[in-house]
């Protein structure tokens, strides 16, 4: 029979090797997805190079794609 600290810290550890798992995962694809994010927001289509993107429109989805941008840059 197993004591209550040892179940708690099997628990832990799992939750560790799942938070690693997924840390991962996501340091791998995150940079993939937010190139593409990024090249779907800026390419022109077929607009004139003095227009606005319509996400400059909208204040708040501006800041976060600049903060992308700024991401992906560093």
């Amino acid at each position: 029979m197993e004591s209550v600290s040892v179940r708690k810290l099997k628990r832990a550890a799992l939750l560790l090797a799942l938070a690693l798992i997924i840390n991962i995962i996501y340091k791998v694809a995150s940079r993939c997805i937010l190139k593409f994010i990024y090249f779907c927001f800026f390419s022109s289509q077929g607009k004139e190079y003095n227009e606005i993107f319509w996400w400059q429109k909208i204040p708040s989805l501006e800041r976060v794609i600049w903060k992308v941008v700024d991401y992906l840059e560093n």
